[in-house]
C-alpha cells in the first residue's frame, strides 16, 4: 500500500531543496513491447541484453544525454537556443519571460523523469539478480519524448497531437510508466499489454501519484507532491514504494505459475 504521504495528488522537488510550504513558494534505445510479456515456459528472448544493460546503468549510474563540446560549441548552441526562443515567443505571440518559463518546466521535468529513472534502474539490478524466477524480471525503457496523434481529419492528416516524456519499468504482466509533460510527472500501473495504446489506453487508469512543478525565485524548479515540496530523500522513499507496487501487482497477476 502506498503510505499516506504519497496519497495525496504528487508533486517533486529539484536536488537539494529545503522543503517549504508550497504556499510561500513562489541515440535512445526503446525495449520492443513484445519483449515485456512472454509465454511462462521460455526466457524473454533479449533478456541477457537487458540484464546486460541495467547492469552497466548500475554501475556507473544512468547518464542522461549531455552536450559536451569545446568553449565555442557551447557558445553556438547558447545562440541557438535564445535565437529559437526569440522565434517562438514571437510565433506564439507569447511575452519571452513566458518562452523561458516553458523551457525551465521542460527541463526541470526532463531532469526529474532522469533522475527516478535512474533510481529504478538500480533497484532493477539489484533485484533481477536476487531472483530467479523470470516472471518478476523488471525491464527498463530509457526516457525518450513521445508524440502521438489523438485525432485525424478526413484525409488522414493529424488534427491534434499530444507530446510526452515518457519512460517505464515492466514485468511480464505489469508496466510502471512515467509520463510528463511540462510542469507534472505522472506515474501510472498498468497491464504490460495495455502501454502500447499510450494515452488512450491510460484514460482508464489513475495516476498512482502526480508530481507538479513550481519556478521559485531563484528560476529553479521545485517539485510537490500534493502542497508539500519534497527532498531527494522523499524522492528515493517514493520511488521505492512505487517499485514495490509493481512488484506486487506482478506477484498477484503470476499467482498460480510455477518458477522454472
Amino acid at each position: 500500500m502506498m503510505s499516506d504521504k504519497f496519497k495525496e495528488t504528487p508533486k517533486f522537488p529539484h536536488q537539494g531543496a529545503k522543503k517549504r510550504n508550497k504556499d510561500n513558494s513562489s541515440p535512445t534505445r526503446i525495449l520492443p513491447d513484445s519483449e515485456l510479456a512472454q509465454p511462462a515456459d521460455r526466457q524473454p528472448p533479449n533478456s541477457s541484453k537487458s540484464k546486460d544493460y541495467i547492469a552497466r546503468v548500475a554501475e556507473k549510474g544512468y547518464q542522461a544525454p549531455d552536450a559536451k563540446g569545446s568553449e565555442q560549441d557551447l557558445k553556438w548552441m547558447e545562440k541557438l537556443a535564445l535565437d529559437s526562443m526569440l522565434f517562438l515567443a514571437k510565433r506564439r505571440g507569447m511575452r519571452l519571460q513566458a518562452v523561458r518559463e516553458e523551457l525551465l518546466y521542460n527541463q526541470g521535468m526532463t531532469q526529474m523523469i532522469e533522475q527516478m529513472f535512474g533510481t529504478f534502474t538500480s533497484y532493477a539490478f539489484e533485484f533481477n539478480r536476487s531472483i530467479g524466477w523470470h516472471a518478476l524480471h523488471v525491464t527498463c525503457t530509457e526516457p525518450t519524448f513521445v508524440t502521438e496523434v489523438l485525432k485525424y481529419n478526413q484525409f488522414r492528416e493529424p488534427l491534434e497531437t499530444v507530446s510526452n516524456f515518457r519512460a517505464r519499468l515492466s514485468t511480464r504482466y505489469e508496466s510502471l510508466v512515467l509520463r510528463g509533460s511540462r510542469n507534472r510527472i505522472e506515474v501510472l500501473l498498468l497491464p504490460v499489454d495495455k502501454v502500447i495504446g499510450l494515452s488512450k489506453a491510460e484514460l482508464g487508469y489513475k495516476p498512482l501519484v502526480e508530481l507538479t512543478a513550481q519556478i521559485n525565485e531563484e528560476s529553479q524548479v521545485d517539485w510537490y507532491v500534493g502542497k508539500e515540496q519534497l527532498s531527494d530523500e522523499d524522492i528515493e522513499e517514493l520511488c521505492q514504494e512505487l517499485f514495490t507496487r509493481l512488484i506486487e501487482k506482478t506477484r498477484e497477476q503470476s499467482t498460480g505459475e510455477v518458477a522454472p
